[in-house]
């Protein structure tokens, strides 16, 4: 049986800046029965782009999506 995968993505939140005991408990909960990890690499150094990367698991050179202005996903491209 497959694995379930729940991804969440928040943008422009610093890890070191989050409380998740005073401020977020229902995410306090969930990480208690989840896998996380703290070494993580980007894409981009904007959203749209590394977003586009994580759905489809390349970089924007080959997914066709390097900005918000250019955010066109190609049409080949599986998620």
């Amino acid at each position: 049986m497959p694995h379930k995968v729940v991804m969440i993505c928040v943008d422009c939140l610093r890890g070191d800046f989050l409380d998740l005991d005073a401020e977020t408990p229902f995410l306090r909960d969930f990480f208690e029965d989840s896998k996380s990890f703290s070494s993580l690499y980007s894409t981009a150094t904007t959203t749209t782009p590394c977003v586009a990367s994580m759905m489809t698991g390349v970089y924007s050179e080959e997914n066709g999506v390097m900005s918000l202005r250019q955010s066109k996903l190609d049409d080949d491209r599986e998620t």
